[in-house]
């Protein structure tokens, strides 16, 4: 009985000492511009060949390593496409764009017009091309760009730009005005504003600004 005892209690032993290791897979060039472009649009066996300058055998032979590693996903009956798996984004890295936001003057006269200045950096992994800037703002501050999509509630106005494509670590200046309003009888009101960046639904960085505005 000792005896087996002893013999459970080591085998116990020797499998609580082994590590789990997990492999980590590392993307050569080829696999990260591939991944790229399926990102952006070119997701078909003929599109990516064109693109990449290859041959459609070598293509499909690197798409289905891809598929192997559960990294994309097939899509369509007739005409395959191929989509990015949740795997495939945390291998590639998540995407980001982060802010830098200031004003040319923080305080103005009532009427007068002050620079918004917003700096949108892509830090993360992958090229992005779906990003914008949402500016929030009391309705009593204007604020105005060209090319800029405008609504505003009982409270707030808004301010939405799409960014331009960003590669990894490029970055994108805008420049927006800011005009100022008191209501009558106030001699000044100090108001804020809400810069956000956004990829589709998520929010990735967000500074806020105070603007004194006096009579």
């Amino acid at each position: 009985m000792t005896k087996k005892k002893s013999k459970i209690e080591k085998r116990i032993k020797v499998k609580s000492d082994k590590k789990i290791i997990k492999r980590r897979i590392d993307l050569t060039p080829l696999t990260k511009t591939m991944l790229w472009s399926m990102v952006l649009g070119t997701d078909t066996v003929a599109g990516l060949s064109e693109t990449l300058n290859m041959d459609k055998d070598r293509v499909e032979n690197e798409i289905n390593g891809l598929l192997q590693q559960d990294m994309i996903i097939e899509r369509g009956r007739f005409v395959k496409s191929y989509d990015l798996t949740a795997h495939g984004y945390e291998m590639m890295g998540s995407p980001a764009i982060k802010l830098e936001s200031y004003l040319s003057s923080p305080a103005i006269k009532s009427g007068g017009f002050t620079k918004l200045t917003v700096v949108a950096k892509n830090t993360g992994n992958i090229p992005i091309t779906d990003a914008f800037i949402k500016i929030i703002s009391p309705i009593f501050l204007r604020i105005a760009r060209h090319g800029a999509t405008y609504y505003k509630d009982y409270e707030n106005s808004i301010v939405n730009l799409n960014l331009t494509h960003l590669n990894p670590g490029e970055t994108q200046t805008l420049e927006f005005n800011l005009h100022g309003n008191l209501t009558s009888s106030t001699l000044s009101s100090k108001y804020k504003v809400l810069v956000n960046a956004a990829i589709g639904n998520m929010i990735t960085d967000k500074k806020e600004l105070g603007i004194l505005v006096e009579a």
